[in-house]
């Protein structure tokens, strides 16, 4: 079922507002009253992104949609407890509302998001202080690597992304760091203060063979018939990479970049020798804040 149809038998099932519509609402003038009954609900799916996924199954997706009430007796704030009444059994949670009035219009705007999570995974704590004496299992392995191609970013907007494509069994070592700056103030022959910023993170993933498809598509080259041809104008896009860690309690970490861009990786080869050695690969990126929502990283 569709995110639109769920939403709109959701609010054709709510008793609260089918109440409200059943209540007559003072009249507007001839030219203002071709738009029905009131209250009206107008809503519209304004996003539906992958959140997190992995070995091609889809854990997490993101949702969000935009309802606007339109009333003109001022009775918004019953209308809307109603609305969010119907809508968080199905996972949705109010995260903005906006207010606007013209002439004998009272038009509010409410935006929920709906977070589907199949792999069971507390919500995080985003305010309040932790509890004490918690503990967290060793990590121990670290595994399917997945990215997926951002489409658009547009500050204000809502970022898009392409499907996410595992890259199979190939990641053997992760590192991580982040790129900041820090600044210290002295008063008096002593330290009164600090402050820092992380501009960026550096991502080195360490892979036992890289398929030159992949490498053609992550540094936006070209390749046909297995042979990739790297021109002086090609652009590396932007990717959301994702990644799992294991613990040795048997929980996971996924770890999710939303902006990254890898930069040409350097390559070594080693003649046959006694020993054998094996030669791999080490892909270099940077990932930076998102313009839609200012987010770079996100752990669970």
């Amino acid at each position: 079922m569709s995110t639109a149809r769920m939403v709109y038998q959701a609010l054709v099932r709510s008793k609260a507002l089918a109440a409200s519509r059943s209540r007559k609402e003072g009249h507007l003038p001839r030219a203002q009253s071709q738009c029905g009954t009131y209250p009206i609900l107008v809503y519209s799916v304004i996003s539906d992104v992958p959140a997190l996924s992995a070995d091609g199954t889809e854990l997490e997706r993101r949702v969000t949609v935009r309802i606007h009430i339109l009333t003109k007796d001022g009775r918004f704030g019953e209308i809307h407890r109603a609305v969010q009444n119907a809508l968080l059994p199905l996972g949705f949670v109010r995260r903005r509302r906006r207010r606007l009035l013209r002439k004998i219009y009272l038009l509010k705007s409410q935006i929920t998001e709906q977070q589907w999570r199949e792999n069971k995974m507390p919500s995080p704590t985003l305010t309040g202080k932790p509890a004490a004496n918690l503990t967290s299992g060793q990590f121990i392995n670290i595994q399917k690597l997945h990215i997926a191609k951002m489409l658009t970013d547009v500050s204000g907007g809502a970022a898009t992304y392409e499907a996410p494509i595992p890259l199979g069994k190939l990641l053997r070592k992760v590192d991580i760091k982040p790129q900041t700056n820090q600044a210290e103030l002295f008063a008096d022959g002593q330290s009164v203060d600090t402050a820092s910023n992380t501009a960026s993170y550096d991502v080195f993933f360490d892979t036992a063979a890289l398929p030159l498809e992949y490498t053609a598509y992550l540094l936006g080259h070209s390749i046909e018939n297995g042979v990739m041809k790297a021109g002086k104008d090609d652009v590396a896009p932007y990717f959301a990479v994702l990644f799992q860690s294991d613990k040795r309690n048997g929980k996971k970490r996924f770890t999710k970049f939303y902006k990254v861009q890898f930069t040409e990786p350097s390559e070594s080869g080693n003649s046959k020798q006694e020993s054998i050695q094996f030669d791999t690969l080490t892909l270099t990126a940077k990932a930076i804040y998102r313009l839609s929502d200012g987010l770079s990283l996100r752990q669970g």
